[in-house]
């Protein structure tokens, strides 16, 4: 199936800057392997939009996504909330 970007208006509605966001790029052709997957999914928050690319700082630091390779962009919850680790109960002897 022909890929195709995803509409200037989607993205310039969802993508501004401090919205969480998850964007689906295109992989370039050279870092496709055989029987491998095109595309690859970054999350964060939106750091920048300009007319080249959408900066979202993710887990891994900071991504540059270009605008062409962009094929989908959604609005996500915040991350959740991880409560500590209990430390393991002391058995009386």
């Amino acid at each position: 199936m022909p890929w195709k970007p995803v509409s200037e208006s989607r993205l310039t509605s969802i993508a501004t800057v401090g919205t969480r966001v998850v964007l689906r790029m295109r992989l370039p052709d050279a870092e496709v392997e055989a029987g491998g997957p095109h595309h690859t999914d970054v999350i964060g928050e939106v750091v920048s939009v300009d007319d080249a690319s959408v900066v979202v700082n993710g887990r891994r630091g900071e991504v540059s996504v270009p605008r062409a390779r962009i094929v989908l962009v959604k609005r996500v919850p915040p991350p959740p909330v991880r409560k500590p680790r209990r430390p393991p109960a002391a058995f009386d002897q």
